[in-house]
């Protein structure tokens, strides 16, 4: 269904705590989910997994963001995604 003209856009990560391994070791490896809700519609549009030794959330979030092209939509994100490098 495609969004409606200025919809608001959330996008997040969340981790699954079950899903953790490696976990004495310095950088641990878990499952996280990403998800874009609507704030109109109050449902979650998209999800998307993340193993966090293969891939990282700013990647998935950029993956996700590009799903959208073309729509009119507004996005809110966490100040992890304020990066100097530009998006492409």
């Amino acid at each position: 269904m495609p969004c409606a003209p200025a919809e608001r856009l959330a996008i997040d990560g969340k981790s699954i705590r079950c899903t953790l391994t490696d976990y004495s070791q310095s950088y641990q490896n878990f499952v996280s989910i990403v998800s874009v809700f609507s704030h109109q519609r109050g449902v979650v549009l998209r999800m998307q997994p993340l193993h966090n030794k293969e891939n990282s959330e700013l990647t998935v979030v950029q993956q996700l963001v590009s799903a959208f092209t073309g729509d009119a939509v507004m996005f809110t994100l966490d100040a992890l995604h304020c990066q100097k490098k530009q998006w492409h």
